[in-house]
């Protein structure tokens, strides 16, 4: 359809999810096409963060020297195959913390992932939701990444 089509939240919500899971790789946010274009929605953070449900399928970066923490919302089955990527960009050691009892691939319930190589300034990891209360580890770069 060509021009402007109003529609609430819940149904443009709906959308993206189902676009969401057509979209593999590095966490990308699919958002109605500009001109063609593909947009990514990235929010960057100094500061400890509660990553919210609708914050899936973005990309979060951590930008900063002291040590920072994501803590992920607790997932349900509506959210499996949801992707989260999240940047550690500077020198602060950035854990991720398992919202409740959910895990992180091999983590114990309500573990962490985190990363505290002070070298590593850039470092991400694209998480994916796989089961109710159950987050997979799909990518990484960096070698300082460990589960608790």
């Amino acid at each position: 359809m060509i021009g402007t089509q109003v529609i609430t939240r819940n149904e443009f919500e709906a959308e993206l999810r189902k676009l969401r899971l057509s979209v593999s790789g590095w966490g990308l946010t699919a958002l109605p096409p500009v001109s063609g274009l593909l947009r990514i929605v990235i929010l960057e953070k100094t500061d400890n963060y509660s990553v919210l449900a609708v914050d899936l399928g973005k990309v979060l970066f951590m930008n900063a020297a002291t040590a920072k923490t994501f803590t992920l919302p607790a997932v349900v089955a509506a959210n499996i195959g949801l992707p989260l990527t999240l940047v550690k960009r500077g020198a602060g050691k950035l854990t991720i913390q398992a919202g409740g009892t959910d895990t992180i691939q091999d983590s114990t319930a309500g573990g962490t992932l985190y990363n505290d190589l002070a070298e590593e300034t850039f470092a991400l990891v694209g998480l994916r939701v796989i089961a109710a209360a159950t987050w997979m580890i799909e990518q990484f770069t960096g070698s300082g990444w460990r589960t608790s």
